[in-house]
């Protein structure tokens, strides 16, 4: 996972910087760092966006509705 992932998983949510920082329980200035390549992705980061942010039904609806809109923007 890199800091541009982060960053993906982040606009799926629909989430701004400080929103996403609070709930994965870091600083908005240390995403930010992570998000630009400033500091690394560490595998306690990978655990808390895994725990807090993928393995919940509102990321996994999040992205559904995402790809749908991929689809039908394909098919147009």
């Amino acid at each position: 996972m890199t800091g541009e992932d982060i960053a993906k998983i982040r606009a799926i949510m629909g989430l701004k910087n400080p929103e996403f920082a609070e709930r994965i329980g870091i600083s908005r200035q240390h995403l930010s760092d992570v998000e630009t390549g400033k500091k690394p992705v560490t595998l306690k980061l990978q655990a808390k966006i895994f725990m807090h942010v993928i393995d919940t039904p509102e990321y996994r609806s999040n992205l559904r509705r995402l790809q749908n809109l991929t689809l039908q923007a394909k098919l147009s």
